[in-house]
């Protein structure tokens, strides 16, 4: 899929055309959160799950926000705040986060497959996969494959048991990163800093 940045497409006639941020009918990011909130503590029972697919959400303060299993694909999120934001089980398939800021992030069980992370800041992340408390067998692992960190801070990220097949790490920090288990097929490392 395409990654469109609206701010280098002003020029291009769009009439008719449903661009991130521009979808009529979107509601504020505050009440998709309240709504989001809800249906995070109530196990589904009330609120909404959050859904933020295709949307503009470039510059967006979400720091320590749960975003528990909401749906961000193809959004575009570059130059986000997402720093200790709780994002377990989150769809983030084919989203722009390049140059975001997601230090401590729980990505656990996340998609992030085709994600463009170029330049993000996820040192200290955790990309392990999710373990169900009631079944320990059950594990649902963090899926970073075709995702691209070109010149991503992942200092001391835990990817342990990520699948990352094909993922490019060009130009990656990965010192202290935890790789152990991890899915690494068909994966670059050229010009990665690693220990």
């Amino acid at each position: 899929g395409a990654i469109l940045d609206p701010h280098a497409m002003n020029d291009l006639k769009r009439t008719g055309a449903l661009l991130p941020g521009t979808m009529d009918g979107a509601e504020p990011v505050d009440v998709v959160m309240a709504a989001h909130a809800d249906w995070v503590v109530t196990a589904g029972r009330s609120g909404k799950r959050a859904d933020f697919s295709g949307r503009d959400l470039m510059g967006l303060d979400m720091r320590g926000r749960n975003m528990t299993a909401a749906k961000l694909p193809y959004a575009l999120a570059r130059r986000s705040q997402w720093t200790n934001a709780c994002m377990v089980m989150a769809d983030l398939e084919c989203t722009d986060m390049r140059d975001t800021q997601m230090g401590n992030a729980d990505l656990r069980g996340a998609n992030l497959e085709r994600a463009h992370l170029g330049g993000a800041f996820l040192q200290g992340a955790n990309l392990t996969p999710l373990v169900s408390a009631d079944m320990p067998d059950r594990r649902w692992p963090t899926r970073l494959s075709g995702a691209r960190f070109q010149g991503a801070d992942l200092r001391n990220a835990d990817l342990r048991g990520a699948v990352a097949r094909g993922t490019d790490f060009t130009g990656a920090d990965l010192r202290g990163a935890k790789l152990d288990g991890a899915d690494l097929e068909g994966a670059t490392f050229a010009q990665a800093r690693h220990d």
